[in-house]
Protein backbone atom coordinates (compact mmCIF):
# COMPACT_ATOMS: atom_id res chain seq x y z
CA UNK A 1 0.00 0.00 0.00
CA UNK A 2 1.58 3.25 -1.18
CA UNK A 3 0.80 6.88 -0.53
CA UNK A 4 -1.39 7.12 -3.63
CA UNK A 5 -3.85 4.64 -2.11
CA UNK A 6 -4.40 7.07 0.76
CA UNK A 7 -4.31 10.21 -1.37
CA UNK A 8 -7.40 9.17 -3.31
CA UNK A 9 -9.48 9.25 -0.12
CA UNK A 10 -7.54 11.70 2.05
CA UNK A 11 -7.36 15.31 0.87
CA UNK A 12 -5.23 18.08 2.26
CA UNK A 13 -7.72 20.92 2.66
CA UNK A 14 -8.11 22.19 6.19
CA UNK A 15 -11.71 22.58 7.49
CA UNK A 16 -11.19 26.09 8.82
CA UNK A 17 -9.60 27.19 5.58
CA UNK A 18 -12.78 25.99 3.89
CA UNK A 19 -15.38 27.52 6.18
CA UNK A 20 -13.97 30.42 8.19
CA UNK A 21 -15.02 33.93 7.22
CA UNK A 22 -11.43 35.04 7.83
CA UNK A 23 -9.12 32.38 6.38
CA UNK A 24 -6.39 31.15 8.70
CA UNK A 25 -2.88 31.14 7.31
CA UNK A 26 -1.09 28.05 8.56
CA UNK A 27 2.31 29.72 8.67
CA UNK A 28 1.15 32.91 10.35
CA UNK A 29 2.22 32.10 13.90
CA UNK A 30 1.87 35.08 16.23
CA UNK A 31 4.71 35.76 18.60
CA UNK A 32 2.47 36.27 21.60
CA UNK A 33 1.16 32.71 22.00
CA UNK A 34 1.05 33.20 25.77
CA UNK A 35 -1.70 35.78 25.36
CA UNK A 36 -4.09 33.33 23.75
CA UNK A 37 -4.44 30.45 26.20
CA UNK A 38 -7.44 31.93 27.97
CA UNK A 39 -9.02 33.19 24.74
CA UNK A 40 -8.81 29.79 23.04
CA UNK A 41 -10.18 27.99 26.08
CA UNK A 42 -13.08 30.38 26.60
CA UNK A 43 -14.14 30.29 22.95
CA UNK A 44 -13.20 26.64 22.25
CA UNK A 45 -11.12 27.89 19.33
CA UNK A 46 -9.52 24.54 18.63
CA UNK A 47 -10.18 21.80 16.13
CA UNK A 48 -8.71 18.36 15.47
CA UNK A 49 -6.92 16.79 12.55
CA UNK A 50 -6.12 13.10 12.32
CA UNK A 51 -3.06 11.27 11.03
CA UNK A 52 -3.25 7.55 10.23
CA UNK A 53 -1.12 4.96 11.98
CA UNK A 54 -0.46 2.28 9.40
CA UNK A 55 0.19 -1.43 9.73
CA UNK A 56 2.58 -1.50 6.79
CA UNK A 57 2.86 -5.30 6.93
CA UNK A 58 -0.89 -5.96 6.72
CA UNK A 59 -1.21 -2.87 4.48
CA UNK A 60 -4.06 -1.22 6.36
CA UNK A 61 -4.80 1.75 8.57
CA UNK A 62 -4.92 0.54 12.17
CA UNK A 63 -5.56 3.80 14.01
CA UNK A 64 -5.55 7.59 13.86
CA UNK A 65 -3.80 10.05 16.12
CA UNK A 66 -5.79 13.17 16.97
CA UNK A 67 -3.73 16.36 16.75
CA UNK A 68 -5.05 19.64 18.12
CA UNK A 69 -4.95 22.89 16.17
CA UNK A 70 -5.61 25.95 18.38
CA UNK A 71 -6.35 29.21 16.59
CA UNK A 72 -7.37 32.76 17.43
CA UNK A 73 -8.41 35.81 15.43
CA UNK A 74 -7.69 34.21 12.07
CA UNK A 75 -4.26 32.90 13.02
CA UNK A 76 -3.00 29.42 13.72
CA UNK A 77 -1.19 29.01 17.02
CA UNK A 78 1.80 26.69 17.20
CA UNK A 79 0.29 23.66 19.01
CA UNK A 80 3.25 22.55 21.13
CA UNK A 81 3.95 26.11 22.25
CA UNK A 82 0.29 26.69 23.08
CA UNK A 83 0.00 23.54 25.19
CA UNK A 84 3.30 24.18 26.97
CA UNK A 85 2.13 27.71 27.69
CA UNK A 86 -1.06 26.30 29.17
CA UNK A 87 1.14 24.34 31.58
CA UNK A 88 3.04 27.48 32.57
CA UNK A 89 -0.29 29.22 33.19
CA UNK A 90 -1.64 26.21 35.14
CA UNK A 91 -4.42 25.69 32.60
CA UNK A 92 -3.17 22.34 31.29
CA UNK A 93 -6.18 20.40 32.56
CA UNK A 94 -8.54 22.79 30.79
CA UNK A 95 -6.42 22.54 27.63
CA UNK A 96 -6.40 18.74 27.72
CA UNK A 97 -10.14 18.64 28.39
CA UNK A 98 -10.91 20.83 25.38
CA UNK A 99 -8.54 18.86 23.14
CA UNK A 100 -9.97 15.48 24.13
CA UNK A 101 -13.61 16.58 23.88
CA UNK A 102 -12.98 18.07 20.44
CA UNK A 103 -11.11 15.01 19.17
CA UNK A 104 -13.86 12.64 20.29
CA UNK A 105 -16.66 14.83 18.95
CA UNK A 106 -15.12 15.19 15.49
CA UNK A 107 -13.93 11.59 15.08
CA UNK A 108 -16.48 9.54 13.17
CA UNK A 109 -16.06 6.24 15.00
CA UNK A 110 -19.33 4.95 13.55
CA UNK A 111 -17.84 5.20 10.06
CA UNK A 112 -14.21 4.32 10.79
CA UNK A 113 -15.08 1.03 12.45
CA UNK A 114 -12.38 -0.95 14.23
CA UNK A 115 -9.98 2.01 14.14
CA UNK A 116 -8.29 3.03 17.35
CA UNK A 117 -8.02 6.69 18.28
CA UNK A 118 -4.81 7.93 19.92
CA UNK A 119 -5.27 10.95 22.19
CA UNK A 120 -2.41 13.09 23.50
CA UNK A 121 -2.81 13.81 27.21
CA UNK A 122 -0.47 15.38 29.72
CA UNK A 123 0.24 12.78 32.44
CA UNK A 124 -0.57 15.22 35.23
CA UNK A 125 -4.11 15.59 33.87
CA UNK A 126 -4.74 11.91 34.60
CA UNK A 127 -4.13 12.63 38.29
CA UNK A 128 -7.04 15.08 38.31
CA UNK A 129 -10.37 13.45 39.08
CA UNK A 130 -12.38 16.13 37.28
CA UNK A 131 -10.44 15.49 34.06
CA UNK A 132 -10.90 11.72 34.31
CA UNK A 133 -14.63 12.12 34.91
CA UNK A 134 -14.94 14.53 31.98
CA UNK A 135 -13.17 11.97 29.77
CA UNK A 136 -15.63 9.28 30.84
CA UNK A 137 -18.59 11.61 30.19
CA UNK A 138 -17.26 12.51 26.74
CA UNK A 139 -16.89 8.84 25.82
CA UNK A 140 -20.49 8.17 26.84
CA UNK A 141 -21.80 11.28 25.10
CA UNK A 142 -20.08 10.43 21.82
CA UNK A 143 -21.05 6.73 22.14
CA UNK A 144 -17.37 5.86 21.95
CA UNK A 145 -16.19 2.42 23.05
CA UNK A 146 -13.28 3.03 25.49
CA UNK A 147 -11.59 -0.09 24.11
CA UNK A 148 -10.74 1.90 20.97
CA UNK A 149 -8.98 4.67 22.90
CA UNK A 150 -5.21 4.85 23.38
CA UNK A 151 -3.89 7.68 25.55
CA UNK A 152 -0.43 8.94 24.62
CA UNK A 153 1.45 10.20 27.67
CA UNK A 154 3.12 13.44 26.62
CA UNK A 155 6.81 13.40 27.50
CA UNK A 156 7.53 17.12 27.78
CA UNK A 157 5.62 17.31 31.07
CA UNK A 158 7.62 15.71 33.94
CA UNK A 159 5.81 13.05 35.94
CA UNK A 160 6.43 10.23 38.39
CA UNK A 161 5.20 6.89 37.04
CA UNK A 162 4.32 5.54 40.48
CA UNK A 163 1.87 8.41 40.97
CA UNK A 164 0.17 7.53 37.68
CA UNK A 165 -0.07 3.79 38.19
CA UNK A 166 -3.42 3.78 40.02
CA UNK A 167 -5.02 6.21 37.55
CA UNK A 168 -3.93 4.04 34.64
CA UNK A 169 -5.27 0.94 36.36
CA UNK A 170 -8.70 2.52 36.77
CA UNK A 171 -8.84 3.71 33.16
CA UNK A 172 -7.65 0.32 31.92
CA UNK A 173 -10.61 -1.23 33.70
CA UNK A 174 -12.77 0.68 31.18
CA UNK A 175 -10.75 -0.72 28.29
CA UNK A 176 -8.52 2.30 27.63
CA UNK A 177 -4.91 1.61 26.66
CA UNK A 178 -1.75 3.68 26.90
CA UNK A 179 1.34 4.62 24.91
CA UNK A 180 4.66 6.18 25.84
CA UNK A 181 5.25 8.99 23.35
CA UNK A 182 8.32 10.46 21.62
CA UNK A 183 10.82 7.88 22.86
CA UNK A 184 14.35 8.80 21.77
CA UNK A 185 17.60 6.89 21.90
CA UNK A 186 18.66 9.21 24.71
CA UNK A 187 15.54 8.08 26.53
CA UNK A 188 16.74 4.49 26.57
CA UNK A 189 17.93 4.89 30.14
CA UNK A 190 16.88 4.11 33.69
CA UNK A 191 13.98 6.59 33.55
CA UNK A 192 12.54 5.01 30.39
CA UNK A 193 12.96 1.48 31.77
CA UNK A 194 11.27 2.54 35.00
CA UNK A 195 8.26 3.93 33.12
CA UNK A 196 8.15 0.81 30.97
CA UNK A 197 8.16 -1.44 34.03
CA UNK A 198 5.72 0.52 36.20
CA UNK A 199 3.21 1.77 33.62
CA UNK A 200 3.32 -1.28 31.31
CA UNK A 201 2.25 0.67 28.21
CA UNK A 202 0.51 -1.20 25.44
CA UNK A 203 2.34 0.88 22.80
CA UNK A 204 5.68 2.64 22.42
CA UNK A 205 5.99 5.53 19.94
CA UNK A 206 9.54 6.16 18.72
CA UNK A 207 10.43 9.78 18.06
CA UNK A 208 10.95 10.96 14.48
CA UNK A 209 14.53 11.98 15.28
CA UNK A 210 15.42 8.29 15.32
CA UNK A 211 13.30 7.31 12.30
CA UNK A 212 13.68 9.94 9.57
CA UNK A 213 16.40 8.83 7.16
CA UNK A 214 17.16 5.64 9.10
CA UNK A 215 17.69 3.69 5.88
CA UNK A 216 20.76 5.86 5.18
CA UNK A 217 22.16 6.08 8.71
CA UNK A 218 24.09 3.26 10.32
CA UNK A 219 24.15 5.28 13.55
CA UNK A 220 20.36 5.50 13.72
CA UNK A 221 20.08 1.81 12.91
CA UNK A 222 22.43 0.96 15.78
CA UNK A 223 20.51 3.24 18.13
CA UNK A 224 17.16 1.72 17.15
CA UNK A 225 18.59 -1.76 17.63
CA UNK A 226 19.77 -0.80 21.13
CA UNK A 227 16.36 0.66 21.97
CA UNK A 228 14.53 -2.43 20.76
CA UNK A 229 16.59 -4.58 23.10
CA UNK A 230 14.86 -2.84 26.01
CA UNK A 231 11.29 -3.35 24.77
CA UNK A 232 9.65 -6.76 25.28
CA UNK A 233 7.24 -6.32 22.35
CA UNK A 234 7.93 -5.14 18.81
CA UNK A 235 4.50 -5.56 17.21
CA UNK A 236 3.15 -2.59 19.21
CA UNK A 237 6.00 -0.19 18.52
CA UNK A 238 5.01 2.77 16.34
CA UNK A 239 7.68 4.57 14.31
CA UNK A 240 6.88 8.27 13.94
CA UNK A 241 8.03 10.60 11.19
CA UNK A 242 8.18 8.15 8.28
CA UNK A 243 8.66 10.03 5.02
CA UNK A 244 10.34 7.55 2.65
CA UNK A 245 9.60 4.03 1.42
CA UNK A 246 13.19 3.02 2.14
CA UNK A 247 12.67 3.86 5.81
CA UNK A 248 9.53 1.70 5.90
CA UNK A 249 11.52 -1.22 4.48
CA UNK A 250 14.21 -0.64 7.10
CA UNK A 251 11.61 -0.73 9.86
CA UNK A 252 10.23 -4.00 8.53
CA UNK A 253 13.72 -5.49 8.74
CA UNK A 254 13.74 -4.59 12.45
CA UNK A 255 10.40 -6.31 13.01
CA UNK A 256 8.44 -3.06 13.40
CA UNK A 257 5.07 -3.19 11.66
CA UNK A 258 3.41 0.11 12.65
CA UNK A 259 4.40 3.53 11.31
CA UNK A 260 3.10 7.06 11.01
CA UNK A 261 4.19 10.03 8.96
CA UNK A 262 3.85 12.10 5.83
CA UNK A 263 4.84 9.13 3.65
CA UNK A 264 1.34 7.83 4.32
CA UNK A 265 -0.59 11.04 4.89
CA UNK A 266 -0.39 14.45 6.46
CA UNK A 267 -2.82 15.14 9.34
CA UNK A 268 -6.27 15.76 7.87
CA UNK A 269 -9.68 16.91 8.99
CA UNK A 270 -12.28 14.20 9.43
CA UNK A 271 -14.21 15.77 6.57
CA UNK A 272 -11.34 14.90 4.24
CA UNK A 273 -10.81 11.40 5.58
CA UNK A 274 -14.38 10.25 5.00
Amino acid sequence: MEREVFKRSLHAMDPILESAANPIHLNAYPREEAMYVQEVLESSSLYSVYQPIVDHVAQKVQAHEALSRPHWNGQMLQPDTWFQTSVAQKRQIDADRLAVQTALRQFQCDVLTSKQLFLNVMPTSLLDLTFVKSLERSLRKELFDPAWIVIELIEYVPYHPLELKQSLRELRSLGIRFALDDIRYEGCDADFLRKLSILEPEYIKIDRSLIQGISRSAKQQDQLHALLQQVPFHDRIIAEGVEERADVDQLISFGIRLSQGYYWSEPLSMLRIL
